[in-house]
């Protein structure tokens, strides 16, 4: 069953500041009561010349938004408010001044104040309702005043991660320890699921963990296990690299596909849509190579875990 607009509520956690790199991206619009399309998004782009933080959207009916015409008047745009973690907008310039909502949407009614923060894990921006949350006249309903109308949801792929990823200039070993969200893995769709880098003060490792719901593997969690992936350095100071060798047991299938390299990777600390994150390259570090029955492309960018 899908989560309510009051669960994402109870859930959110406010963030305590944002750059404009925070609020880019591609979002779904979580309970818009007008667009019931799974596949409909939000866009949120920095415009290089004007500075300004411009909102888009592609319903699958209808484009707007200077994404896809740059000299269009439909322009909602993010500015400051008063607090850090958020921003203000109106959706005025999206309605045609012979519209029978245009004088309401003149008055205030579609004027919101943006907070971004997360939820479940997840990256949202939470909307206040209309009349920037103190309610009013629309459409010829009385709308209530809330502080909570609805919730964006950032929706990025693998693609737009990559596009937007920015390499550190360098990293110490505290950079990398963390909680993290395996956001591309094939094999791990639980949202709860989570990957842990630890830093060991008695032996000085790094050391990769997870708990993904099903099981968990790791130090974090047995301190004698076998199973510890560690990162070590790598020729970059952004970089690790590490392998998964010591996950696969000696009668699996793929033993020797791993004993050969397949679970070798190289991991960039950097940071995308304002958060920091790691790039994975793919198997065999990168390069690509028979495992498992296929034979899987190279790839220098075949992942990332995100932060929370």
């Amino acid at each position: 069953m899908a989560l309510t607009k009051e669960q994402f509520a109870a859930a959110f956690v406010p963030a305590e500041s944002s750059t404009q790199a925070h609020w880019v991206g591609t979002y779904a619009d979580m309970f818009s009561p007008d667009d019931t399309n799974p596949d409909s998004r939000r866009f949120i782009d920095l415009d290089e010349t004007s500075g300004e933080l411009q909102v888009s959207a592609d319903t699958g009916v209808e484009k707007w938004g200077r994404r896809f015409d740059k000299t269009t008047s439909f322009n909602p745009i993010l500015v400051a408010a008063d607090a850090p973690n958020a921003r203000k907008t109106s959706l005025l310039s999206t309605v045609p001044q012979d519209a029978p909502v245009y004088e309401e949407a003149v008055a205030g009614a579609l004027d919101f104040t943006l907070i971004m923060g997360t939820a479940f894990g997840e990256k949202v921006i939470k909307w206040n309702g209309f009349y920037d949350g103190k309610g009013g006249k629309f459409r010829g309903e009385d709308m209530p005043a809330t502080d909570c109308g609805s919730f964006w949801g950032a929706f990025n792929s693998k693609e737009d991660y990559a596009a937007n990823f920015a390499p550190a200039e360098s990293s110490e070993q505290a950079d990398w320890v963390g909680t993290y969200v395996d956001m591309f893995s094939p094999d791990d769709d639980n949202p709860d699921s989570r990957r842990f880098i630890d830093l060991d003060e008695t032996s000085g490792e790094l050391q990769v963990s997870a708990d993904t719901g099903g099981e968990k593997w790791g130090r974090r969690f047995d301190k004698s296990t076998s199973v510890n992936p560690i990162l070590v350095a790598a020729d970059a100071p952004n970089a690790r690299k590490t392998s998964f060798l010591s996950k696969v047991p000696k009668d699996a299938p793929v033993y020797g596909e791993a004993v050969a390299g397949a679970l070798d990777f190289t991991l960039i600390m950097g940071t995308a849509f304002g958060e920091k994150v790691i790039k994975w390259n793919g198997l065999y570090d990168g390069k690509g190579g028979k495992f498992d029955g296929k034979d899987v492309t190279a790839s220098d960018c075949d992942n990332f875990w995100r932060v929370i």
